[in-house]
């Protein structure tokens, strides 16, 4: 709480929500913030726990500022891999009371945060996890080895049929992926989220929502949330391959398609008895939440409308990729 805190003899008490700034890291940081007020005189109430919540609301509105982890990112990093504490900071080269800090909201210092954010990534995890190994003990190696077994298992690349067109063979991370290899469990989870949240989910509506969703997320981080490559078709942008990836998802009992009669003739709704709860990191979970929103009640002719005037749409050409720097424009 800023300022002096006052005290008095009475039991009453509010709890009201106005702006305080606190500085953090020498920069002024606003937020809504609890205070306790006492309801007979007035005076301001000092609150142990009112006060250490409005820190942390503090520390997390300036990490989403500055696109740092949050502790719950870096919680999420540590099951991704099945690792300790212990082991994420012989990783990144800190000591592990470093670490519980960090989950526990403190601020980390830059150097740690792009280590983090890049391990991430599955490949750049694995090339770190070797050059360290000397570092690791037997355990903390077995660990690792079989959460990576289970990663690249669930890598969209070990899905392929031999006979996939050839883009999708290629583990190249550039401007048309986001800066980051196609994640096909990412993916999947993304068509979850939406077939959950969204009601009569027509397939066109859905490769729309993707692609806000994924360029969104690159406008917000520079990368994208699943690395696919979208396509200028006449419908609007679309994921490169998106009914090979939906037919496999149903054929894993992910999804279910079924055609229905409209207005415009035959549609595909997606639905899904899976749930995408929890696998989201914060980031991604703001993000999806947004196009919800903003998109998820619009019919599927809007949408595909509104996608047909966004400058990554109008300046490609038919079956053309569509560079994820085209996000900085979206309107």
């Amino acid at each position: 709480m800023k300022g002096t805190e006052g005290s008095c003899s009475h039991k009453n008490f509010d709890i009201i929500k106005r702006e305080e700034t606190y500085p953090v890291r020498g920069e002024d940081t606003t937020i809504i913030a609890n205070v306790k007020v006492c309801r007979d005189c007035g005076k301001e109430v000092f609150d142990y726990t009112l006060d250490s919540d409005n820190l942390k609301r503090a520390f997390f509105q300036y990490k989403k500022k500055h696109s740092l982890l949050n502790s719950n990112d870096i919680v999420m990093l540590r099951k991704k891999y099945n690792i300790s504490q212990r082991t994420l900071a012989k990783l990144i080269g800190c000591s592990q009371a470093t670490i519980v800090r960090y989950e526990k909201g403190d601020i980390q210092n830059n150097t740690h945060n792009s280590v983090m954010r890049m391990l991430q990534y599955t490949e750049n995890f694995k090339e770190l996890a070797e050059l360290k190994e000397d570092e690791l003990d037997s355990n903390e190696i077995k660990n690792i080895k079989e959460a990576l077994v289970n990663q690249i298992r669930d890598n969209t690349m070990n899905y392929w049929p031999m006979d996939t067109p050839g883009e999708f063979h290629t583990t190249k991370a550039d401007q048309y992926s986001g800066f980051i290899e196609f994640d096909f469990n990412k993916f999947s989870l993304m068509v979850q989220y939406f077939a959950e949240n969204v009601k009569e989910l027509y397939k066109t509506k859905l490769l729309k929502l993707l692609w806000f969703t994924d360029m969104y997320y690159f406008k917000e981080y520079t990368v994208s949330m699943s690395g696919s490559r979208y396509l200028h078709q006449h419908y609007g942008p679309v994921p490169q391959q998106y009914s090979l990836l939906l037919g496999m998802m149903e054929r894993s009992g992910i999804i279910r398609i079924d055609e229905t009669i409209t207005p415009y003739g035959y549609g595909e709704i997606i639905t899904t008895t899976k749930s995408s709860k929890g696998q989201f990191s914060e980031d991604e979970t703001e993000i999806l939440s947004s196009v919800l929103k903003k998109y998820g009640n619009m019919s599927a002719t809007k949408i595909s409308d509104l996608s047909h005037k966004q400058k990554g749409y109008i300046e490609t050409s038919d079956m053309e990729c569509i560079s994820y720097l085209y996000a900085m424009d979206l309107k």
